[in-house]
């Protein structure tokens, strides 16, 4: 059974050398074509004078392959007629003489590994610790739209206080990020 992919929710896939993967996104992303190039963020050591450094490099979970929305073929398509093209080289997939689209639906796996590692990097990543008094916000999860006040560093992070009583560790890795922010300030006081 063959599926009907809508020209605009669809993706083409556009092919280029491995090492230009970031920059054929970024700069079609620049010109205004929607395009996604699933990425990572990895840390290593640096180089030369910056040796003892950590760097962190971006660099793409599927080497050599950028999705493009299908609506806007058309620019592709004149882009690679042209002569010169701002863009780094590229090409756009094609099955003989058609060119294939790519459901939304089709990149879930790919988006999930980029979540995966994301969510990866995040833990890797140290945080400072918090100062006793300040507030915490939530922003996903059961605790949604609560707001806590640190009481004291934990094993695993700080620990929260919610509410009357109800305190609770928050893995540190998750501070910062959507699911738990900080307040603008910390609280003083007496309630502090």
């Amino acid at each position: 059974m063959s599926r009907v992919v809508d020209m605009l929710s669809g993706w083409v896939i556009l092919t280029m050398a491995s090492t230009r993967t970031l920059d054929v996104a970024a700069s079609l992303t620049a010109a205004g074509i929607e395009c996604w190039a699933p990425q990572r963020v990895e840390r290593r050591m640096g180089r030369g004078r910056k040796r003892k450094e950590v760097v962190t490099l971006p660099l793409a979970i599927a080497p050599g392959f950028v999705f493009a929305r299908a609506s806007r073929l058309s620019a592709l398509l004149a882009d690679r007629a042209a002569m010169t093209s701002p863009h780094p080289r590229y090409r756009i997939l094609r099955d003989g003489e058609r060119i294939p689209l790519v459901a939304d639906t089709a990149l879930t796996a790919l988006r999930a590994a980029e979540e995966r590692f994301r969510v990866s990097h995040l833990k890797t990543l140290r945080r400072g610790r918090l100062a006793v008094g300040t507030e915490l916000r939530f922003g996903q999860g059961a605790l949604a739209g609560l707001t806590g006040i640190v009481e004291g560093e934990g094993a695993g992070g700080p620990r929260v206080r919610i509410g009357n009583g109800f305190t609770l560790t928050i893995a540190s890795y998750l501070i910062g990020t959507d699911v738990v922010r900080e307040a603008s300030k910390p609280i003083t006081g007496t309630t502090a």
